[in-house]
Order: C-alpha cells, then sequence, then structure tokens
C-alpha cells in the first residue's frame, strides 16, 4: 500500500538521489532546483545553499529581493515542486528552461491582470433583471439552483428546483457540497446542479443561477490560468453532456424557491430529493 502512494524505500531525494528528501532540499539546495534557478534572472545562485527551514529561505528572499523579484521567486518555486511531483507520480523530467518559463509566464499573466482597470460599480450599467420567473419554452426544462451556509458557517448546501413550461415542479433537492482545496462553493453547487438534473433525465435545460460574479465568468467564459478559471471550463465541458444547455443569470427573487430549498437541507442537516413532488415549505413562492 504504501508503494501504490509512491512512498520510497530510502530517504532520498528522487530527482537527484543525492541528499535525503526535504521541502527546502527540494526547492532550493538540490542541483536540479540550481539548474532551474540558473535560467532565472533572480541573482540567487552565489546564495548560501544551506538552509534550515523552507520559512529560512522564504524569510531570507523577502529580505533581499524588490516585491517584482519576490514575486518570481514564489513563482519559480511552485512549478520547481510542480516538476518534483511530475517526476515522481508521471516519470516525467522537465527540462529547466520550460519550468522557468512557465513560471514566467504565470507572473506576467498575473501582472497583466492585475494592470486592467475596472470601471466602479457605480459606473457599470447592468440590464435589470425581471423579478418574476417565466417558464421555459416547449420541451425545455428550467433548472434554478442557489447555495447558502448553514448557521455555523462550515458547511455549503445547494438547492436545486426543475420546473417545465408550465411551471410545474418535475424535480427538487437540496445537497450538502464537499467542498475540496480550492473550490469555492458556487463553483460545487453548479457541479452538483448540473451533474442531479442530468442524473434525473433532464437533458434539455436551461441552468439558471443568480446573478453574481461566478455567473458572470461562466456567461462571459473568459479563459485564465488560475484554479478557478480551471474549475469554469470543467463546468462548460460538464454542460456540454446535455442535448441542450443554455445559461442565464437571474434576479434572487426569481430563484427564492431554489434558495429555501438550500435552507431546508442546511436547517435538518440531511439532504434530500423529490421527484415530481416538493416541500410545503416552497409553495408559497412558487
Amino acid at each position: 500500500m504504501l508503494h501504490r502512494r509512491h512512498m520510497r524505500k530510502d530517504d532520498c531525494f528522487p530527482c537527484c538521489c543525492y541528499d535525503f528528501e526535504s521541502v527546502e532540499h527540494a526547492l532550493w539546495s538540490c542541483p536540479v532546483a540550481n539548474d532551474v534557478w540558473a535560467e532565472s534572472k533572480l541573482k540567487v545562485l552565489k546564495w548560501d545553499r544551506c538552509v534550515y527551514s523552507f520559512c529560512d529561505l522564504i524569510n531570507n528572499a523577502q529580505s533581499r529581493l524588490d516585491p517584482e523579484d519576490m514575486e518570481l521567486f514564489c513563482c519559480v518555486a511552485y512549478f520547481i515542486w510542480m516538476q518534483r511531483n511530475r517526476l515522481v507520480h508521471d516519470a516525467c523530467s522537465c527540462n529547466p528552461k520550460d519550468v522557468m518559463q512557465r513560471a514566467a509566464k504565470l507572473i506576467y499573466d498575473f501582472r497583466e491582470a492585475s494592470a486592467v482597470s475596472f470601471p466602479s460599480k457605480s459606473a457599470i450599467l447592468t440590464p435589470e433583471l425581471p423579478k418574476v420567473w417565466s417558464p421555459p419554452d416547449g420541451n425545455v426544462y428550467k433548472v434554478n439552483w442557489e447555495v447558502v451556509v448553514d448557521s455555523s458557517h462550515l458547511h455549503w448546501w445547494v438547492g436545486i428546483l426543475i420546473r417545465d413550461a408550465e411551471g410545474v415542479v418535475l424535480a427538487a433537492s437540496c445537497e450538502k457540497l464537499n467542498l475540496g482545496r480550492d473550490i469555492v462553493p458556487w463553483i460545487a453547487g453548479a457541479i452538483a446542479t448540473l451533474n442531479f438534473a442530468f442524473d434525473v433525465g433532464f437533458f434539455d435545460i436551461v441552468f439558471e443561477g443568480p446573478q453574481s460574479p461566478f455567473i458572470n465568468q461562466l456567461l462571459c467564459r473568459l479563459g485564465g490560468s488560475t484554479i478557478q478559471d480551471m474549475w469554469v471550463m470543467d463546468i462548460w465541458d460538464l454542460m456540454q453532456k446535455f442535448r441542450t444547455c443554455a445559461l442565464a443569470a437571474v434576479h434572487k427573487d426569481c430563484n427564492k424557491g431554489a434558495k429555501l430549498l438550500a435552507q431546508l437541507g442546511a436547517k435538518s442537516g440531511f439532504p434530500n430529493v423529490w421527484l415530481e413532488d416538493f416541500p410545503l415549505e416552497i409553495l408559497n413562492i412558487l
């Protein structure tokens, strides 16, 4: 079992087999890491290679580098560790120049994004969304969803409401979200909603969520290199499973049913599914 989890029989660092494995050796003392640092424009090659901890390495870098160089230093360290993971888990060796180029591209993209000036909220003219829920056309089903956090602020829930062209509720659900690393509640909620709609057999849908920066990002389908950008692309890939899947943002008043379903789940602590039925608590807002 330890072998399947990539545990080594010895404590040698797999990239060089020269010293025992530690974070500071992987990022700084290892000859393989030094090849990457040599490709950077940072003046770090003459620094002492003997460091006692990762914190010592970062503190030393912060005291000797200006903020811009420190940003690049962190990006290089990140991709050196990625190089180590690729070697250990995928048996892939990397060219030091490629590692440095990826680090340089990441910091370039970050600075480009930071340089973009956004108008103030008062200067943004957004069309006013209707406050009354409208049914879908024909044989299309409208899937409304919303996420809420429970009273302990520890667990997030998603409420899902699926209706037809006559406004009849065909399916409803409240589900506790499993938030892994680097995944925000709205992303997890969107994925859970799409999976639920597909699993219960609705293949022509309008995917309708609350107006928010996340929904706007989905609508714009902006590409990028951040973790959230990658999750957004995964959601778009998931939408391709449906025969038709339109995306829409709605006013919060149109989404009260889905929000109340999420609140019911958060209050009870138990997930639930209703097929061709719904809880009486949402009757007055349908």
